[in-house]
């Protein structure tokens, strides 16, 4: 503990740095702090954390204190300037050190490394910068695994120059593949660890499988934000429980997963974790609420292609086959209207709309530019892009069906009076579809006089046409991020037809 004392007129004031001690004993030394002060003529300034604070806040009314919330510096500007502070003090003793115990041909590798990030993640303030829109990929991940959290993006920063991803004497990279090497870090399979200290796999269960919970969770917290600032294990349980029945260990690896405290994105107030599913089951009335780590997970990394692409490789995936999303038209008009039939007596309203729609999805999949086939191949070429984006359409589509599956769950349950309304008007996945999609696009569209460029552009139109028609179909509302990339693809593949 820190503490510098300054004297204004007759009066102490202390400013106090409690941060570094471990949390638990946080509140026990605020409640001595605060009693010193009540009981004496000081005046007391305490720097602590945001989330810290949350966890006192309640139950303290004995005591009078105010509060100034600050987030700090930009996490990338600090990142900035400690890269450029090592490039412009080579002259010092402790760099001497760092060149007397390092060959000069891998010194000059990492000097040269360390130009090319500062390069990328530098944002020109002159009116030719402003104009063409540097692209902003790179700062986007690192503010989004970062979060508020200058430490964890210091130590994230290491992995740009230790990782298993990119040759030692590579100088000059492009942004998706230090997106990449922030991801995988440095170990022997090049894949995401799914116990990383640093990352989360949003899309992996506790078994490592291919899951919506954690998604889920995050956008539940995020959409609730903008009626109440919290929410209560209990309403996130019963709202996850309106969507589709996880078992309780996969809702307790979610929960303490979001929210452990070196990645933390969801904040549980008061409680860095819990040792059993007993305690988190017996502690409903603890609030929740999202983190800026988790909001801008969702807001820049769920519909990145790189962290999608590197999230996808290490899944075991599974298939749910309730609603296939990629369907033949006899299979999936026959689940879909079976469907129909579950919720004829339970849920009319639902019941009537969905059949209005039957002839449209049928209409859709037998349409001649629209593309069924078989599911996930048995092995990827990574050096082919195609494969890889493949890979990656069918990931998609996969998710897409989890889904339709809890969004139809959910639409047919909230008459219920147990399940609790919620402000979600959209498919999670739909986003996701749009952005990935239009990446794609910018990818596949340079070579589209390629046979199979052109069957894959059509693969994902096709999957985008589903889309809409299931956001519409659940929803009864359009997204104009998906109409767009739908109309892109539409426009391009038309003027292909043209030209051949």
């Amino acid at each position: 503990m820190c503490t510098f004392r300054f004297m204004i007129c007759a009066h102490f004031v202390f400013a106090i740095i409690i941060d570094s001690v471990n949390d638990e004993y946080q509140g026990e030394l605020l409640k001595e702090i605060w009693s010193i002060v009540e009981n004496s003529n000081v005046r007391s300034l305490i720097s602590l954390r945001l989330t810290t604070f949350r966890r006192i806040e309640i139950g303290h009314g004995a005591y009078s204190y105010g509060v100034f919330q600050n987030a700090g510096a930009d996490v990338i500007e600090i990142l900035l300037k400690r890269l450029n502070y090592f490039l412009d003090n080579s002259d010092n003793e402790w760099f001497s050190e760092v060149k007397n115990n390092l060959d000069p041909n891998k010194l000059n590798l990492l000097t040269q490394r360390i130009k090319n990030i500062i390069n990328i993640l530098s944002i020109e303030k002159d009116e030719k910068a402003k104009k063409e829109k540097k692209d902003k990929r790179l700062r986007y991940a690192i503010q989004a695994m970062s979060g508020l959290s200058i430490r964890r993006c210091l130590y994230l920063s290491e992995r740009f120059l230790i990782n298993s991803s990119i040759e030692h004497t590579k100088t000059e990279c492009n942004q998706d593949e230090y997106i990449n090497a922030l991801l995988i870090d440095d170990n022997q399979v090049s894949e995401i660890n799914i116990n990383d200290d640093l990352i989360t796999n949003v899309f992996a269960s506790r078994t490592n499988s291919n899951s919506l919970l954690q998604i889920r969770i995050l956008q539940i917290l995020s959409d609730y934000r903008i009626v109440k600032k919290t929410m209560s294990l209990n309403e996130l349980i019963n709202i996850l429980n309106c969507y589709y029945k996880w078992d309780s260990e996969d809702i307790y690896f979610a929960i303490t997963n979001l929210i452990f405290y070196k990645k933390r994105l969801a904040y549980i107030n008061g409680v860095s974790t819990y040792s059993e599913i007993k305690d988190m089951y017996n502690s409903k009335e603890d609030t929740i609420e999202i983190t800026m780590t988790g909001y801008y997970y969702l807001k820049h990394l769920f519909d990145n292609l790189q962290y999608v692409q590197t999230c996808f490789y290490t899944l075991d995936w599974e298939i749910q086959n309730d609603i296939p999303v990629l369907i033949n038209e006899k299979q999936g008009v026959n689940i879909f209207n079976g469907y129909l039939n579950q919720i004829k007596l339970t849920n009319p309203s639902l019941y009537n709309r969905l059949k209005n729609r039957s002839n449209l999805l049928s209409q859709l999949i037998t349409d001649d530019d629209f593309v069924t086939e078989s599911y996930f191949p048995t092995e990827i070429n990574n050096n082919e892009i195609i494969e890889r984006i493949a890979f990656i359409r069918k990931g998609i589509g996969a998710f897409l069906n989890m889904d339709l599956i809890q969004s139809l769950n959910h639409t047919n349950n909230m008459k219920n009076k147990d399940c609790p309304i919620t402000a979600r008007k959209e498919l999670i996945m739909c986003t996701v579809v749009a952005q990935i999609g239009w990446s794609v696009f910018k990818i596949l569209h340079p070579h589209r006089m390629e046979i199979d460029n052109q069957d894959e552009m059509k693969n994902w139109q096709s999957l985008l046409l589903l889309t809409d028609f299931w956001q519409t179909t659940i929803y009864q509302s359009a997204s104009k991020e998906l109409r767009r990339v739908v109309n892109v693809y539409s426009s391009a593949l038309r003027k292909l037809k043209v030209n051949l």
